[in-house]
């Protein structure tokens, strides 16, 4: 066995975006895990242009048609028009139950992303608050750039 000198242990951060409204790819969905409301997923996103950074949203497996899942899952298949972070409960007209799982991976949405402090960590971390289909919100950038073409020179 061959020694090795200890060199210290650096702790590492997640790297963090600023909140706000991004256009992403669905890159993955974490294993199942137990909570205390049941199992759950994450649904992990990449935001365009920040290759490094995954942000993520968590929901139920539960295949229920008013589940934040279910809606996330219509929304990114087409299926949902709605922006609102009631998921759809709020709105009467069809929601028609959907497949979801992995086969979602790859589908572009356009997702709002939250920066909080974690007071116990002391670190930044991103939260995904709303995922809707891609284009349904436009981000502070675009409508910056909407106002200034209005502007007569």
């Amino acid at each position: 066995m061959s020694e090795k000198a200890f060199t210290g242990v650096q702790g590492s951060d997640f790297p963090t975006i600023e909140g706000g409204i991004y256009d992403a790819t669905l890159t993955s969905f974490s294993d199942v895990r137990q909570g205390m409301n049941g199992e759950y997923v994450f649904w992990n996103f990449t935001p365009d242009g920040h290759d490094d950074v995954e942000v993520s949203i968590i929901t139920s497996i539960g295949g229920g048609w008013k589940s934040k899942g279910m809606e996330i899952a219509r929304r990114l298949k087409g299926k949902s028009d709605a922006t609102d972070t009631k998921w759809g409960r709020d709105i009467k007209n069809k929601r028609p139950r959907v497949d979801w799982g992995p086969e979602l991976k790859g589908s572009r949405a356009t997702i709002v992303v939250e920066k909080i402090y974690d007071e116990d960590e002391e670190v930044y971390k991103n939260r995904v608050t709303n995922v809707v289909a891609e284009g349904a919100l436009k981000s502070e950038n675009d409508a910056e750039a909407e106002d200034l073409e209005s502007i007569p020179f």
